[in-house]
This record gives structure tokens, C-alpha cells and sequence, in this order.
């Protein structure tokens, strides 16, 4: 009975025990969510890419279309004289160009030019000297016309708006020939013709390129010419205190040149070219710096 007592009693320590442990634990934490699992959320699928529309080659350019392109002059293009026509036509036109006074229309320039095929082209190109009469400042129309077929009907025409005379321009005289070589004139006979330059621009070396540039067509027309061989290019020219000019040219103003009636006109021109300034004494030529050997017979 006693072994009995002692039992139970060991069993209801046992049970306050566990009941006083479960009054005094303190509360159980709440369960936290793993803060890294949010961050690595499954991202949506990307939205489909747009349609591509199927690519188309261009079409041509209405330029490449047309059969008469005029690249010089540009509108409203200023000149101070004669300039360049140029562009490109369908092989087998003829091109016709008027220059017309803006104030009344009047034609007072004309010039056709027949257009060759260029190698693997339907095109050619055109290239005409414009010449306005140089006594007037005024405002041009430039009608540019492609004549086709064997009534050379019109088939396109292209405008331009020009100005020539400038008022800075400024009228000089540029010198060339008459005179065949060997024939029984002077040598040193040459003539003078009108240019207009630029005020802005030095008026030796202006004047000067004037000179190279050779006669206009209808100058030719009349009979003029020039003895400087082509592709002379002007290097300095610049005058001293006591009115010496010195003309310095490139090489090739001193080569193919024989013949004394030759060296005698080329001098000529330019002396008398740069000799009508009254402050100019004496015109010295020169050739790549060269004083010595040039335009020797």
C-alpha cells in the first residue's frame, strides 16, 4: 500500500509539472514569409513582338525619272558674266537653252547642244557657256528645253532664276588674238574683250583667270582665239611698290610652246591683260618661281 502511495503521488508531480510549464511558456511566434521568395516572383512572358511589314525596295527618284537634269546653274544662281550650263539628257536629245530678261521676256541668249549616249547610260551629258550681255545688272530666266524626234518637239523644260551684273561688279578687258600663226600680222597685236569681275575679289588675279578662261563661244565666232595652252594655272600675282606685277603661272604655260610668233602672243596677252591697271609699270612673268627660260622660242 505504501509502494502504491508513493506512485501516484511521483504521477500527479509529474502532471502539475507539465500543466505549470504550459501556463508559463511564452506565446509560440508567428510564422514570418521568407522575404526572399517574394523578390523572385515568376515574371509575366514577354508581349509578342510587333508585325514587320515586308520590305519593298524603294521606287526611283522623280529625278531618275525625268530625261533632262539641269545641275549648274542652281536657282537663283549670281554671276558676274558668262557661266556654266551643265547637266545630263537622254542620249539622242537635243538641248536648247534661251536666256530671257525676268523685266520683259526678251531673249537676248541662245544655244543648243546635241547630247551623246555615255558607256553603259541612257544618259549623256550637256555643257554650254552662257553669255549674258555684260553691260547689264539685270534678272534672267534661264529656260532650259529637251528637244526629241525629228521635228525636235519639246518635251521637257526646266527653269532657272539667274542674276548677272552684281553691284560689286566691276568691267575689265582680257586680251586675245586675231591672228593665224605665220600669216604677215604682228605678233603682239592683240585685242581686248569685256569681262566682268567681282569688286570683293583681288582685281589682278580675277582678271588674270578672266584670261585663261579663253574666249566665249561667240567670241570665237568672231574670229577670236587664244594662244595660252589649257590647264595654265595662275599661282601669284601681286605687284610691288614701284608697280611691278608679277604674273607666277604653273608649268604649263612654259610647255609645248615654240615658235617666237607663239611666245610673242602669249606674253603679249598677258601683259596687255594686266597693263591696262594705270598703277602697273612693268609685268614680269614667271613660271613655277622661274624668271629665267620662260616662253622662250
Amino acid at each position: 500500500m505504501k509502494k502504491f502511495l508513493i506512485l501516484a503521488a511521483v504521477f500527479l508531480v509529474a502532471v502539475f509539472g507539465f500543466l505549470a510549464g504550459r501556463m508559463t511558456a511564452p506565446p509560440s511566434l508567428p510564422i514570418m514569409e521568407d522575404p526572399i521568395a517574394e523578390e523572385h516572383v515568376i515574371p509575366e512572358a514577354f508581349p509578342e513582338p510587333p508585325e514587320t511589314t515586308p520590305y519593298v525596295a524603294a521606287t526611283p527618284d522623280e529625278e531618275d525619272e525625268q530625261g533632262l537634269i539641269v545641275e549648274s546653274p542652281a536657282e537663283q544662281s549670281a554671276a558676274n558674266g558668262p557661266f556654266d550650263l551643265s547637266g545630263r539628257a537622254l542620249a539622242g536629245s537635243l538641248i536648247k537653252a534661251e536666256l530671257r530678261r525676268a523685266s520683259d521676256r526678251e531673249v537676248v541668249w541662245t544655244g543648243e547642244y546635241l547630247v551623246e549616249k555615255m558607256s553603259d547610260s541612257e544618259f549623256g551629258r550637256f555643257d554650254m557657256t552662257v553669255e549674258p550681255p555684260l553691260d547689264e545688272a539685270e534678272g534672267y530666266v534661264l529656260e532650259v528645253s529637251r528637244l526629241q524626234g525629228d521635228g525636235h518637239e519639246g518635251v521637257e523644260t526646266v527653269t532657272r532664276d539667274v542674276a548677272v551684273g552684281i553691284a560689286d561688279a566691276v568691267k575689265v578687258k582680257v586680251f586675245f588674238s586675231k591672228i593665224e600663226y605665220g600669216g604677215l600680222g604682228d605678233c603682239s597685236d592683240v585685242t581686248a574683250v569685256s569681262r566682268v569681275v567681282s569688286s570683293n575679289d583681288p582685281v589682278y588675279r580675277a582678271t588674270v583667270e578672266e584670261l585663261l578662261r579663253g574666249p566665249t563661244e561667240a567670241e570665237r565666232s568672231e574670229g577670236f582665239m587664244t594662244s595660252l595652252p589649257e590647264g595654265v594655272v595662275l599661282k601669284s600675282v601681286a605687284a610691288d611698290a614701284s608697280g611691278t606685277v608679277i604674273a607666277d603661272f604653273s608649268s604649263s604655260l612654259n610647255r609645248q610652246v615654240a615658235g617666237s610668233c607663239l611666245v610673242t602672243t602669249i606674253r603679249s596677252q598677258i601683259s596687255e591683260t594686266l597693263m591696262q591697271f594705270p598703277e602697273v609699270r612693268e609685268v614680269i612673268i614667271a613660271v613655277e618661281g622661274r624668271f629665267e627660260d620662260v616662253l622662250q622660242p
